[in-house]
């Protein structure tokens, strides 16, 4: 990995994978002839390619004594260096406040709970911009917004006395952590001085406290309170070279996030633990197979996750399990998901549906991108459950990216009405919705 810095009103991290870094690569020539050595420049003007020698020695040859395969390689390796150095390829973003409030929530539902909460939803409008004079194919991009939150958790036993119910043995939690969310997009074409606009999905920052609620009987009451502090966006921008490598270049608002938090940070454990029933055990269970997950030790969070569904049979559980191999595991793969996948489908659990469906959308493998499945895996999972209003957006984001966009408008429409009767969808994330449906209005994809 190498990290340029250019100063520009922001810092942008270029990161290179793959030959656009510095690696060493075996080329072979027209006659079969091998040489490992580092590629450092081509220039398509002269045919002259410039390689650095496991010696260290600089040596320039023709680029025509390469094999075809390794011409490609070269000719690729050019097109992405030139567009992603410099700033011909450029990425801004510009935070917006959404909607913003005070949330008052009690329900009663054999024990008490309360939140009273200030929040912000928070998004970004990404901007990208293509000045290389070339077209751009197949550039995914993904992004992740963080928040540092301060979270203070009590537990307490409550005694009864003269009648009235006192709180003691207090237990308490106080920890730092950081949260985030994530998102990506695939754009096939980007032509040359194109500008095209996003908006992320949006983050809640926090305030106040976020749950109060009585446990056990009556017995145990837990608190919890949180304060949430926006850190910024980090996005990478990927484009294919010949074979399975990938260049990347990553852009951080602020600047200084890139070097201050992982891209995957690992996310602190409440220290109280509630409950003792036999219910509350399987709960536990799940509890530990996402704190697994969270610290990225997949292979423990799958196994438990494994052993749920073995004992209770049920769709979440194989879908947690082929979900982690799908979309975390650092060795992903379609073949160990997709039995579990189908376990879940047996069971009519359509986010295994959905998961299918944002598989040969975007998933890990351009090779198995195909819009035609995407669409088909999408309109199951609305067979399954037709009542969610996350489902029936992506039916249409399915059919918008199939260019089936009169299906599009008539699915989004749909959701749109379904949001109405949601509370959660009213404000913010009506707009959203109604924003998609221009585009496919207008025969854009999402």
């Amino acid at each position: 990995m190498s990290v340029k810095q250019w100063i520009f009103g922001w810092i942008i991290f270029a990161i290179t994978l793959g030959a656009c870094a510095d690696e060493l690569r075996t080329f072979n020539d027209s006659k079969g002839r091998e040489i490992k050595a580092f590629l450092l420049d081509f220039k398509p003007s002269t045919g002259s390619v410039k390689l650095r020698l496991e010696n260290k020695s600089i040596k320039s040859v023709k680029l025509s004594i390469f094999s075809e395969l390794d011409q490609e390689y070269i000719h690729a390796w050019k097109k992405v260096k030139s567009a992603f150095n410099g700033r011909k390829l450029t990425l801004s973003a510009d935070k917006k406040t959404l909607d913003s409030g005070l949330k008052k929530i009690a329900v009663v539902e054999g024990k008490d709970t309360y939140i009273d909460m200030q929040y912000d939803d928070i998004a970004y409008k990404l901007t990208l911009r293509n000045r290389t004079g070339q077209i751009i194919e197949n550039l995914f991009i993904e992004y992740r917004i963080y928040i540092k939150s301060s979270v203070n958790e009590s537990l307490f036993d409550i005694e009864i006395v003269d009648g009235w119910p006192n709180e003691t043995a207090e237990k308490k939690d106080q920890r730092t952590e950081t949260r985030f969310i994530q998102g990506a997009w695939h754009i096939l074409k980007l032509k040359p001085s194109e500008q095209l606009t996003k908006m992320t999905e949006e983050i809640q920052v926090q305030s106040g406290l976020v749950e109060s609620k009585r446990l056990q009987h009556g017995t145990q009451h837990f608190r919890k309170t949180v304060r949430d502090k926006l850190l910024g966006l980090r996005t990478r921008l990927y484009l294919p070279l010949p074979g399975e490598k990938k260049a990347m270049k990553e852009y951080a608002f602020p600047s200084i996030l890139s070097t201050k938090i992982e891209w995957n940070p690992s996310i602190p454990q409440s220290k109280l633990r509630i409950g003792d029933t036999s219910r509350q055990k399987k709960i536990s269970m799940r509890g530990l197979a996402h704190d697994y997950r969270d610290k990225k030790e997949y292979d423990k969070a799958i196994e438990i996750f494994k052993k749920l569904y073995r004992s209770e049979k049920r769709g979440y559980d194989a879908y947690e399990v082929g979900s982690i191999y799908l979309w975390e595991h650092p060795n992903r793969s379609y073949e160990k998901a997709r039995p579990w996948l189908d376990f879940a489908i047996g069971k009519k659990f359509a986010r295994a549906q959905w998961s299918l469906s944002r598989y040969y959308a975007l998933g890990y493998d351009p090779s198995a991108w195909d819009s035609q499945k995407a669409v088909y895996h999408a309109e199951l999972a609305v067979e399954f459950d037709s009542d969610c209003v996350d489902l029936l957006a992506w039916l249409a984001t399915s059919y918008a990216k199939n260019s089936q966009f009169k299906d599009a408008v008539r699915i989004q429409e749909k959701a749109i009405q379904l949001a109405e009767t949601k509370p959660r969808y009213l404000g913010k994330w009506k707009i959203g919705l109604k924003e998609d449906l221009k585009l496919y209005q207008s025969g854009l994809p999402y």
